[in-house]
């Protein structure tokens, strides 16, 4: 059996198979010919010997490597609900604002020092941790961080950066306690990538009409 490299990410979108290369910050999708093959696997499908000789190219290529266990899936909840919905009397108060556009201002910085991959690991590390500890902050206080970072994007109008934005709450979040997921979604015709921060199934940083178009290739 196969898995992908670490690094590497995959979705099936409109019925095509869409990679992600963290390290080499690129998407790409696979050939017509292994479309199928590579979809079977992201569902941990088995696949034939046959079928793994298709895959031949991604091998020599070290996007899949060997792997006796086979592909570890992605658990993802689709997002249905966004924090006005869920808690609509959560405000921000303008220390939590100060804050959040203290945090982006630190995430710029860290994005032109590091890679995207190294900080990715990073978060990766720190929720696991956080997890493991079991020392998590109150429930209720996420929706006012949510709320203070949704407002600082309006000082920066222009700034179509969802990443930097997302990383920078994901950061925040993580610092004070709160478990969440940080999602790279993709769609096809024509290309496009988004990224927010969720919790459960609810959008944290993002409109829900924002995010529901996108099929999650990347979640932490």
């Amino acid at each position: 059996m196969y898995r992908l490299r670490n690094g590497i990410h995959a979705a099936l979108v409109d019925g095509r198979s869409v990679l992600l290369d963290i390290p080499k910050d690129r998407y790409f999708l696979v050939p017509d010919s292994v479309n199928d093959v590579l979809g079977n696997l992201d569902r941990g499908h088995d696949i034939s010997p046959s079928q793994q000789q298709r895959l031949g190219s991604l091998v020599r290529s070290g996007v899949l490597v060997a792997s006796p266990g086979g592909h570890n899936r992605r658990i993802y909840t689709k997002p249905t609900a966004e924090p006005a919905a869920e808690a609509p009397q959560r405000q921000h108060t303008n220390r939590l604002l100060a804050a959040a556009l203290f945090q982006h201002a630190r995430t710029s910085i860290r994005l032109r020092l590091s890679s995207i991959d190294a900080i990715l690991d990073n978060l990766r590390s720190r929720k696991k941790r956080l997890i493991e500890s079991g020392k998590f902050a109150s429930a209720h206080a996420v929706y006012e961080r949510a709320s203070a970072f949704r407002s600082s994007s309006k000082f920066y109008p222009n700034d179509h950066r969802c990443l930097r934005r997302s990383i920078a709450f994901m950061d925040d979040l993580l610092r004070h306690g709160h478990v969440a997921d940080l999602v790279v979604g993709v769609q096809l015709s024509p290309f496009s990538a988004h990224c927010w921060v969720q919790q459960g199934e609810t959008v944290l940083n993002d409109g829900i009409e924002d995010v529901q178009p996108y099929t999650s290739i990347l979640v932490i």
